[in-house]
């Protein structure tokens, strides 16, 4: 059941899809877009709510999740996160750059360091390593391998994040957060997942349900949405 429990909190941030129509047609710099405020899912009657939140540039800024787990981010100058605090239990970790690549994680609580590499399109760390692709989607992580369809998938407006799916520090309700395109498959030592989804008349995805091989239901997604202007 432990194993589920983690591909439960994972899967919460996968399902969610993005929409933008015009705002205002004498004005074609500004356009809304849908964005992911609040997912539940449910699994053989366990069930789990994460309210996503956004500051005034549509940034990613705070997770909180019913189980008490709450997550805030922070951000540099050129819009990538440089702290991150897990307000449950008071840990916080600052993120050092290269370019656009992660190059150092410190623990604030004892100034430790994370050690952190990455090459050709692969990072490794404490707890393992994850995989992306040339369109900086996250294809594998540990021994999670993930498939994607050619549809919209969750955030297509948010700047891409790696430290998003970096997991090491029990950053479950936020991985795979970035992906660009639907998900249909997961694959995991525990089995394969396939997903199917129902979009609403934005496109986006407001219900998603994950099958075994054996066609048993085994994860049921529900997701709400807030429109927010974007000004390009």
């Amino acid at each position: 059941m432990e194993k589920y429990k983690i591909l439960i909190i994972g899967f919460m941030a996968l399902i969610a899809s993005y929409s933008c129509s015009s705002d205002d047609a004498s004005d074609n710099s500004r356009e809304t877009a849908f964005f992911p405020s609040k997912i539940n899912v449910s699994a053989g009657g366990d069930a789990e709510e994460a309210t996503i939140r956004y500051n005034e540039e549509n940034q990613l800024v705070g997770i909180t999740t019913t189980n008490s787990s709450s997550y805030e981010y922070s951000y540099q100058d050129d819009g990538l996160i440089n702290q991150i605090l897990n307000t449950n239990n008071g840990n916080s970790y600052e993120i050092e750059y290269d370019g656009t690549l992660i190059s150092n994680i410190t623990r604030v609580s004892d100034g430790g360091n994370i050690p952190v590499s990455y090459a050709d399109g692969r990072y490794d760390l404490e707890g393992g390593f994850a995989i992306f692709n040339n369109q900086n989607q996250l294809i594998q992580r540990n021994d999670i391998n993930i498939e994607y369809s050619d549809l919209a998938g969750p955030f297509q407006v948010l700047d891409f994040q790696p430290i998003l799916y970096l997991d090491d520090f029990d950053f479950l309700f936020v991985n795979y957060i970035l992906s660009k395109n639907e998900i249909i498959q997961l694959r995991a030592d525990i089995g394969t997942f396939t997903f199917t989804s129902e979009r609403d008349e934005n496109n986006n995805i407001v219900d998603a349900r994950a099958v075994d091989e054996s066609g048993n239901e085994r994860f049921v997604f529900t997701i709400e949405y807030e429109q927010k202007t974007i000004i390009n």
